[in-house]
């Protein structure tokens, strides 16, 4: 049998098993499915996931480039990490809300008490009792995530203030030069009054 009809048969092998499978049936298939796609939004490196919104996420990103107004292909690049890093950070909380907001409607049917706060309070401690790994793990990926925003912005004002330095030397320089320009033609001036002066006749 030579190795492209082995090729073959494999590939059919595969189409067929692909066929077969229809995902996770099970409730707790389908949990551990939706759990992976939680892990995968968490550490994704595409910025913008389908269910989230480009033209959010563009004018997003504008409002910090217009705070920081970079200069150059490096300072753009690190704003744009910069507004990048903020946005997954903002979906790391917005996925920490849900987990405690489901926990709480979970609860709303277990849990009797008399003050509606009492209730919020006992469904959080409960759902941080129940969900002690996944919390963990947001939390893991919030602090990776706010020491590169923090070193992003160290960055940033290390690279401006550079450039501001060299501006601010560059203008300097340049009034010093035209102060010199001008001095320069006041003597020309008058070393040409001096040379054109009519001479004063003998008497």
């Amino acid at each position: 049998m030579t190795n492209n009809r082995l090729f073959l048969d494999r590939t059919e092998i595969n189409r067929l098993n692909a066929q077969k499978s229809t995902g996770p049936r099970t409730e707790s298939g389908k949990r551990a499915s939706s759990l992976n796609a939680l892990r995968h939004g968490i550490t994704a490196q595409t910025i913008v996931l389908p269910s989230e919104d480009m033209k959010e996420f563009m004018q997003f990103t504008q409002n910090y480039h217009d705070e920081f107004a970079p200069k150059g292909n490096y300072e753009t690049q690190t704003v744009q990490s910069i507004a990048s890093t903020q946005w997954r950070l903002h979906r790391l909380e917005a996925i920490e809300n849900s987990i405690f907001a489901l926990d709480i409607n979970k609860a709303a049917n277990t849990l009797i008490t008399e003050r509606e706060d009492t209730h919020t309070v006992l469904a959080m401690a409960l759902s941080l009792r129940d969900r002690t790994s996944a919390i963990a793990t947001l939390s893991m990926h919030q602090q990776r995530l706010t020491r590169q925003l923090a070193a992003h912005m160290k960055e940033l004002r290390h690279v401006q203030e550079e450039r501001h330095a060299r501006e601010h030397f560059a203008l300097f320089e340049a009034v010093l030069l035209y102060k010199l320009h001008l001095e320069e033609q006041a003597e020309a001036a008058q070393t040409e009054a001096a040379q054109t002066e009519p001479a004063t006749p003998l008497k």
